[in-house]
């Protein structure tokens, strides 16, 4: 990833990390897409600027 702004980047992962551990995914699954979800979010000026989906998530952690 070359990112455009790291603004909310650690934000993004730990909400991410929360919300799929309470949905009951693993650690370490948690992590892996949660690594995504902040990755994703450095494409975008901002903290809040970055359209998030599970579905957005899903496709880009495939590409790995």
């Amino acid at each position: 990833i070359d990112p455009l702004d790291t603004t909310g980047a650690g934000d993004c992962f730990v909400a991410c990390f929360m919300s799929l551990l309470l949905k009951g995914c693993s650690v370490e699954e948690a992590c892996r897409l949660s690594c995504c979800v902040s990755s994703w979010s450095t494409q975008s000026l901002g903290a809040s600027t970055a359209k998030i989906s599970w579905d957005l998530i899903d496709q880009f952690a495939r590409q790995e």
